[in-house]
């Protein structure tokens, strides 16, 4: 259940996972880390890589997506060179 404040109404979630992701240049799109481990799958990766390593008009913002029963909130840093 939700509750409101200021006009919008808010709900807590309880964070069940932390993946560190990133693009390799011979491998492509990895994950590097993640706890608990096996959480996403390499499927399930693959079909939101994009989404997590994003284009760079999508770098420093809150990104939210709903797959796979999974609500992932990122925010993409682009490191150059």
């Amino acid at each position: 259940n939700g509750k409101k404040r200021g006009g919008h109404e808010w709900r807590v979630v309880m964070l069940k996972a932390i993946i560190y992701a990133e693009f390799d240049n011979t491998e492509g799109p990895k994950i590097v880390y993640q706890s608990p481990d096996g959480y996403i799958s390499a499927q399930n990766f693959d079909m939101i890589s994009s989404y997590v390593i994003t284009e760079p008009k999508l770098c420093h913002k809150v990104v939210t997506l709903d797959n796979c029963g999974h609500r992932i909130l990122g925010y993409p840093v682009r490191i150059e060179n």
